[in-house]
């Protein structure tokens, strides 16, 4: 079972150490980032130990998330630790653009056009190229 909620400040070492594109970033910039700056996760819960179990909580996965960075610009990243993992990345960056859109703020993505799976996964959930 999956649940959508907003990025923790204690997912920064989840998604500073699975995100390939460090390069302009640091841990505590992503941390701070979470902090600040609207953010989607997407969390799988683990088997439970019975109904109302404390362990649930702690069972949860992050699997996939996508947050925002300065001046609104969507960076995401898709982490999979599970196996049935269609429709994450569409479902947190539909889940991201909504909650930027209700704070009146823009809901756009940079991505090369190169990266071929991104930009058809980004014109299927509605997003219009704007350049290139």
């Amino acid at each position: 079972m999956y649940h959508v909620t907003r990025l923790r400040k204690e997912d920064a070492s989840a998604v500073w150490t699975n995100w390939e594109f460090k390069t302009f970033d640091s841990m505590e910039n992503v941390r701070n980032d979470i902090i600040h700056f609207p953010s989607v996760g997407i969390r799988e819960r683990g088997p439970e130990d019975g109904a109302g179990s404390l362990q649930q909580e702690a069972e949860e996965i992050l699997v996939s998330w996508t947050r925002t960075h300065k001046f609104g610009l969507m960076r995401k990243h898709l982490y999979i630790a599970t196996a049935s993992s269609s429709g994450l990345a569409g479902a947190a960056t539909m889940a991201l653009a909504n909650q930027l859109l209700q704070e009146g703020l823009p809901a756009f993505v940079a991505i090369e056009e190169s990266n071929t799976a991104s930009v058809q996964l980004h014109e299927k959930l509605g997003f219009e190229r704007q350049m290139g």
